[in-house]
Formats: C-alpha cells, sequence, structure tokens
C-alpha cells in the first residue's frame, strides 16, 4: 500500500477542518460588530462564502479519493 493513500485524505481533513476553525471564527468574530456600511455586510459573506466552499471542495476531495 502507497503512503499517499493514507496520507492525502489525513492532509485535505487536516485543511478542510482548518478553513472550517478559522474561517467559521473569522465569520462569527465580523458577525459581533454593528453592521454600518455595505462593504461590511458584502465582506461578512465573502468570508462565509469563501470557507464553505473550501471545506466543501477539500472534504469531497477526501471522501471522494480522487488524487
Amino acid at each position: 500500500m502507497h503512503a499517499c493513500f493514507i496520507f492525502y485524505p489525513i492532509l485535505s481533513i487536516s485543511i478542510s477542518l482548518s478553513f472550517l476553525l478559522y474561517g467559521g471564527r473569522l465569520f462569527f468574530m465580523l458577525r459581533c460588530f454593528p453592521i454600518e456600511s455595505k462593504g461590511y455586510r458584502k465582506k461578512l459573506h465573502e468570508v462565509g462564502f469563501v470557507t464553505a466552499i473550501y471545506v466543501h471542495l477539500l472534504s469531497y476531495k477526501m471522501l471522494s479519493g480522487k488524487y
């Protein structure tokens, strides 16, 4: 058995969890501040959107085994 069959799924899930942890923390930290401008709302949605996409893509890659 090759090491890449174990290494890449573990790497993908750890990166996915890191994005979820730090992106989620940033999203909730930004939500604590009052919404004053349209740019602020846009940035808040952007952070949530990018975090969700990266977690989804890395999780899909890990679960499907496409390396």
